[in-house]
């Protein structure tokens, strides 16, 4: 207590600051728990205080370690004051893991407060003059050190001394860098002590005892700390703690020159082919995007493909958010989603010809995205005009205004932001024009640019809308893409994640059970709907099919996390079809077809309305739906489904789920025209959806083989097939791409 009262008078205004911090945290969502975002802001907060206070102890001790007895229990104040303010607060506010908080506590916060206490030391040892005054600058310097790395460079995160770790601006949501941040944080800890030892000498030498009188132990120590700081500088690109073009293009090994990109790929995951297939696009893309956009880029487009999302999260960060960086010409999109991304992405840099100087983008993150989705004029298998309108309609209360603020599009749930900026930006473009829209793409201001308020403009936009008829299962969808919170009013976000993304790899693994448990631990947090889709999912695989009816009955009929759940009639389905002593039980078939119907009623997407009508036609012969079933849940390896469905096949030459199942294991493995013949052998479906989906993919068969006038033939047929305005708009798509490719090879 007497140490306490020795250093309060200058402890005093520090303390109460980081308690006040510590206080409007516990009001703030995603920062009013003990986590990754509080303490990534203390760790900013204290290494600024507790270096000031270090100064101010150094001015009025006689000796540095005086003053180093002195600061070391100021900081301890400091540190301890914010966690127990917010562990306190965990009694109020839902906490998942306090054990990952109190981690991220010691790595990030702990470790700034020592680099930060020794380069004030460092910069009072060297006797500068406003010691205050270089210490602030130097920190500010080391800040900038996170917008240079990321507005420069490949990479969106950045590794810093000051706050640990920033992950870009992204909404990835899960934290995959606890073994990086540790080893970088203990590189940061040794750099902290080399600058106390030289502190230490320059002390020495103030006080006549020689600059370079080192003990063998001090000698040890200071060539153990120089060898980790400066392996760490010399090999930060393969410990994860930076990257750059030359690296990830390194790491990715393929690289190939077209007329208007450099693409680099990975060259284990990409063969002859599809390289071929992947030029192409990146070319049909950037010829018709430059036509309706209007634009001439000068410059070749950087394009990074990467294998997997956690080899993109790795290399730059954002793993599963593609993005671009138009002041560099760069594209990072995941390889599995190049068909869905390269043409958002491509809008970004392509629009950098009308963007605001320098930053080649606009300053307004809803322009910005608003004008990618607009291009694409569909999202979740609608036009982007009655996505909006379904959006209105179960959201009432939505701002619009807001995605146009400085912060208001990051602070909706993404499918909103998305959907709604893109909508009332097509809007735009249509009534008033392209040129008013790079216009006020380029500089904000909508009066500018359309002599009239954006609440007019809204206005006028929700005046279009009003004339959408919205039916059942619009509201349906409308309710499962959008009655969803952002990450700002999710609870532990970051927990919660991090065991999503364990379950999700453990169950494409087929480790079930593994998934099982970990989407179970993050139950007992949450009720997100990934979670609780993953948990049945991870039942379903394991056979527990009176746990999983159970379940996603009690679970669909909860209001508060119903309408996010809509995909899981397809799970209640085949549970209710295989519950019993025996697969297919009889009484549960009705209920199964109920399940299935229900969630093609709500035409989340083609795959999924496609995948329950399949199952709709199976349980029309029950003797065969029993055989294919293992197939169907996909409960059997690729090899023995090939197998059962051709011996399936055989004893029931005239069954169109079996043929057409056995067409798509073909299309999977690249047999293309074994895949075409059974497709067109299977006959006309019924149901519209199915005769869209069989036309579609014999469509993208053939256009795979280079046939692209076959193909057009039966993107053309599926047009007289297609149930919206959206599925027209990517037929229409496809026809432009086979006319491109057939006139464009590379």
């Amino acid at each position: 207590m007497n140490h306490l009262r020795v250093v309060w008078p200058q402890l005093r205004l520090p303390a109460s600051g980081t308690t006040l911090v510590a206080l409007l945290c516990t009001q703030v969502p995603l920062f009013n728990y003990l986590g990754f975002e509080f303490s990534v802001l203390l760790a900013a907060v204290l290494s600024f205080l507790s270096g000031l206070v270090a100064i101010a102890y150094f001015q009025t001790s006689t000796s540095l370690a005086e003053t180093v007895k002195k600061t070391t229990l100021a900081s301890a104040v400091l540190l301890f004051v914010p966690l127990v303010i917010l562990s306190v607060n965990a009694l109020f506010v839902k906490n998942c893991s306090f054990v990952d908080g109190i981690i991220y506590y010691l790595l990030l916060p702990l470790p700034s407060v020592i680099f930060s206490v020794a380069l004030a030391f460092l910069l009072c040892a060297l006797n500068v003059r406003w010691k205050k005054s270089w210490f602030v600058v130097a920190l500010i310097v080391i800040l900038l050190q996170i917008p240079y790395v990321t507005f420069a460079g490949v990479q969106i995160f950045a590794f810093n001394p000051v706050v640990g770790y920033f992950p870009g601006i992204t909404y990835d949501e899960s934290l995959d860098i606890l073994d990086r941040l540790i080893l970088y944080r203990l590189v940061i800890v040794a750099a902290g002590a080399l600058f106390l030892l030289a502190a230490v000498l320059l002390d020495r030498k103030r006080r006549g005892l020689g600059l370079l009188r080192l003990s063998r132990g001090e000698q040890i120590v200071a060539a153990v700390f120089t060898v980790i700081v400066v392996g760490a500088i010399v090999s930060s690109h393969r410990l994860g703690f930076s990257s750059s073009e030359e690296f990830v293009r390194e790491r990715l090994g393929g690289f190939i020159e077209t007329d208007h990109f450099e693409i680099t790929y990975p060259v284990d995951a990409v063969d002859e082919e599809r390289l071929n297939n992947l030029v192409r696009l990146h070319e049909f893309q950037f010829d018709q995007l430059t036509r309706e956009l209007r634009v001439a880029p000068h410059k070749k487009i950087k394009s990074f493909l990467y294998a997997t999302a956690e080899q993109k999260g790795r290399l730059i960060g954002a793993g599963r958010t593609n993005i671009a960086k138009p002041w560099l010409w760069q594209l990072h999109i995941n390889l599995e989603d190049v068909e869905r991304s390269l043409r958002h992405e491509l809008v970004h840099v392509l629009a950098a010809d009308f963007g605001f100087p320098l930053l080649r983008v606009s300053l307004n993150s809803g322009l910005i995205e608003g004008l990618a989705m607009a291009t694409e004029r569909t999202a979740f298998g609608e036009h982007l005009h009655r996505l909006a309108a379904m959006a209105f309609a179960t959201n009432t209360e939505f701002d619009v205004k807001e995605l146009f603020s400085v912060t208001g599009f990051m602070r909706a749930h993404q499918g909103m932001s998305y959907t709604m900026a893109g909508s009332f930006c097509r809007f735009l473009i249509d009534r008033y024009g392209l040129r008013r829209f790079k216009r006020v793409y380029r500089t904000g201001s909508f009066v500018s640019a359309y002599n009239k308020r954006i609440e007019d403009l809204v206005h006028e936009w929700q005046q279009f809308l009003s004339g959408f008829r919205i039916s059942r299962s619009h509201l349906m969808k409308g309710a499962y893409l959008f009655q969803r919170p952002s990450i700002f009013r999710k609870e532990c976000a970051r927990v919660i994640a991090d065991l999503n993304e364990t379950a999700r790899t453990m169950f494409q693994q087929k480790q079930y059970e593994r998934a099982f448990r970990s989407a179970q631990k993050a139950l007992t947090h949450t009720n997100a709907g990934e979670s609780i889709n993953l948990y049945a999912q991870s039942l379903l695989r394991l056979g527990r099919y009176e746990e999983v009816i159970g379940f996603v009955h009690r679970w669909i009929q909860d209001s508060s996390v119903g309408h996010t759940l809509i995909p899981l009639y397809l799970v209640l389905g085949d549970a209710q079809v295989a519950v019993g002593p025996e697969s297919f039980g009889v009484g549960n078939l009705d209920r199964a077809r109920e399940s299935y119907e229900e969630l093609i009623t709500a035409n989340l997407s083609l795959s999924l309305s496609e995948e329950a009508a399949i199952r709709v036609e199976m349980l029309r012969d029950p003797l065969i739906g029993k055989t294919i079933y293992p197939v169907i849940l996909k409960t059997v390896e690729d090899s023995v489904a090939l197998q059962l469905l051709r011996q399936t096949l055989e004893k029931h030459p005239s069954n169109q789920v079996v043929r057409y199942l056995l067409a798509r294991e073909f299309a999977v493995r690249k047999d293309f025209a074994k895949a075409v013949e059974l497709f067109e052998s299977t006959g006309r479906f019924g149901r519209e959806i199915l005769e869209y989906a069989r036309q579609r993919r014999i469509a993208l068969a053939y256009f795979q083989s280079s046939k692209y006038q076959k193909a057009k033939i039966h993107f053309w047929l599926a047009l007289n097939h297609t149930h919206n305005d959206a599925d027209a708009i990517e037929i229409r798509e496809w026809l432009d791409r086979c006319d491109w490719f057939e006139k464009n090879t590379y």
